[in-house]
């Protein structure tokens, strides 16, 4: 890692609460709205649990941006959409304006190569409407068992694809997705590891302290060694 800011709560909701801390604290910094670009699964529920009992509005009085790391192109209703959890968990009940969230939106006559490009393009327009060199402010990742992150699996070769977001496939049973490459990831100048769990103490440290050209080519390994700024949000005391 370029940092080593490992940050640990004794529970995930403590560790919400730090996450929340950083953002907020980010916002005020820049004095402007923020982008943040969100991950799926279901270690984000924790942080859409504990938004829900911040004080209503917070994220929007400040005008954060949300945006999406990787969604599996499924509809918005199905549970393994990554928006439509956190629209279901968080943004519907806050009432967040739509003009503040960012989805990948599915449709079924696009491909998955189709849907990348479209949330690419998407993206630059938006950086170009105002102005910014970076796609995001900071970009919130989770680290899998077997350590990847974003839909970046180990043993896929997308290290020098050059756009923001791509098309990718779940290794392990054929979902097609799109994801923020690496490169996409290491343009954003804050990048945030949010890591809850026990099961996951291997991996993360395998990812934080390499021990072998095997743990430093895992995808979540890859991003801390290369990111301008990174910070690891954990309940796990390594």
């Amino acid at each position: 890692m370029n940092t080593k800011d490992i940050y640990v709560g004794a529970s995930p909701e403590e560790v919400a609460a730090l996450i929340t801390g950083k953002i907020v604290s980010l916002s005020r910094s820049f004095k402007r709205p923020i982008h943040v670009a969100l991950s799926g699964g279901s270690t984000p529920d924790t942080l859409f649990a504990y938004w829900r009992k911040r004080p209503k509005g917070e994220f929007k009085n400040l005008g954060v941006h949300f945006w999406w790391v990787d969604e599996r192109l499924v509809p918005v209703e199905s549970a393994e959409s990554n928006f439509g959890n956190a629209y279901r968990h968080f943004f519907a009940p806050e009432e967040y304006p739509s003009e503040l969230l960012h989805p990948i939106l599915y449709r079924p006559e696009r491909s998955s190569d189709e849907a990348a490009r479209a949330y690419d393009d998407e993206v630059r327009a938006d950086m170009s409407g105002r102005g910014a060199a970076v796609p995001f402010d900071l970009v919130i990742l989770g680290v899998g068992d077997d350590g990847h992150t974003s839909s970046l699996f180990p043993g896929q070769n997308l290290f020098e694809r050059r756009e923001y977001y791509i098309s990718s496939v779940n290794p392990y049973n054929g979902i097609l997705r799109v994801a923020l490459s690496y490169s996409g990831i290491l343009s954003v100048p804050e990048v945030l590891f949010h890591v809850l769990g026990e099961k996951k103490r291997d991996i993360l440290t395998r990812v934080t302290n390499p021990r072998d050209e095997a743990d430093a080519t895992l995808p979540a390994a890859f991003v801390m060694k290369r990111a301008g700024r990174v910070s690891v949000f954990t309940d796990i005391a390594l």
